[in-house]
């Protein structure tokens, strides 16, 4: 199963051309199951750097780049920051949790604890590249931890349904269809809610970037924080 695991991601990663994001998470990934392979403990630091290390190696003007650097930022802001933002944000909820049954939790846990943990994960992304987006971007999105939520389940439509198409299209043109039609629906809807989002008041503001001494201390003030 690991063997397989670990053809698919290098084959999506090919599929997509080797972006730096996708090869960015397919690197993580590969090096996640090829732990299995050799027995050793998952290191997720080990991952992110060795990520970093190949993707530099293979492309060093990488480091320049806008979206590799946010990729970066947002993976290392989510795997650092998440946990400690809901345990400070929502202490008095993971206490009462870890003293509950399970049939104590109610219907509505999972949702409740979906969006507890998709808010957290987002504004620990938001936080760990928000010098950065105003420094190359000069603008500040306050809302978009609370946009995230709402659009990622459509991307990962659109993502799956992609991949069916690529995989599978030629196999069953039925399959095919039915999932270009998902995609393309869903990606309409995606660009329209976003339209709507963005035409908000206060959905963003234009800002002075900082200064790169700025961005250090910023960074800084985090890591000590």
């Amino acid at each position: 199963l690991t063997s397989i695991i670990l053809v698919t991601v290098i084959f999506y990663a090919f599929l997509t051309g080797l972006n730096p994001p996708v090869l960015r998470a397919s690197i993580m990934a590969a090096v996640f199951f090829s732990s299995f392979l050799v027995r050793r403990q998952w290191d997720i630091t080990s991952g992110i750097f060795t990520a970093i290390f190949v993707i530099l190696v293979r492309n060093p003007s990488d480091l320049f780049n806008i979206g590799f650097q946010l990729s970066v930022l947002a993976t290392v802001g989510i795997v650092y920051g998440s946990a400690k933002l809901e345990e400070a944000l929502f202490r008095g909820s993971l206490f009462v949790e870890n003293l509950q049954v399970k049939a104590e939790r109610g219907r509505l846990f999972f949702l409740k604890k979906y969006l507890r943990k998709s808010l957290c994960i987002s504004l620990a992304a938001w936080l760990a590249t928000l010098p950065v987006t105003a420094y190359y971007f000069h603008i500040f999105t306050p809302f978009v931890a609370i946009v995230n939520i709402l659009v990622f389940p459509l991307f990962w439509i659109i993502i799956v349904c992609g991949i069916v198409l690529l995989t599978l299209g030629t196999a069953c043109p039925p399959l095919a269809n039915i999932s270009a039609w998902l995609a393309s629906s869903t990606n309409i809807a995606l660009e329209s809610l976003v339209s709507n989002l963005v035409s908000l008041p206060y959905s963003y503001f234009y800002v002075c970037g900082p200064s790169p001494t700025e961005i250090v201390v910023y960074y800084l003030f985090v890591v000590l924080l």
